[in-house]
């Protein structure tokens, strides 16, 4: 005998994905912009919409920025070697979330923070001295996450 399963059935919950024009607007529905501006480590960043909604947070950060301390590794955001910490328009949280799995047009208007962000090796952030103080690292690959992560 088959089991009876019991709950929702997968389409009674289904809602639409959203448009382009919110994800790049952050908001429900409105017009679409031409550009979707955002901060990385403090320096405001405007990029071309269309762009926008076909590039990942972490290859724009790898790629164009040359910020490679976020890492891209299962791209499927199971590792965590591409967290960076973003936070929202009017939200001072930071939040960490994985790179690798959000589409830059989702960071219009805020504020993103990568490891490099965090410190320097001149004056590194309390988590980097712990770790550089204890050699709490193996490889190293995914330090950059994890320190992230625990920073947020």
């Amino acid at each position: 005998r088959r089991p009876v399963v019991t709950g929702p059935q997968p389409d009674q919950n289904y809602a639409p994905p959203p448009s382009y024009a919110s994800v790049v607007n952050n908001t429900k529905a409105t017009a679409p912009r031409d550009t979707v501006s955002f901060t990385i480590n403090g320096t405001p960043r405007t990029v071309d919409a269309s762009t926008a909604t076909t590039l990942t947070l972490a290859f724009y950060l790898r790629e164009h920025e040359r910020l490679t301390g976020t890492k891209l590794s299962c791209r499927e955001g199971g590792c965590g070697a591409c967290v960076v910490l973003i936070s929202r328009p009017g939200d001072a949280e930071r939040r960490p979330v994985n790179a690798c799995l959000r589409l830059l047009a989702q960071c219009d208007g805020c504020a993103v923070t990568t490891v490099e962000g965090l410190g320097t090796a001149a004056t590194p952030s309390p988590v980097q001295a712990a770790i550089a103080a204890y050699d709490a690292t193996q490889c190293g690959f995914c330090t950059s996450g994890a320190v992230t992560t625990v920073e947020g």
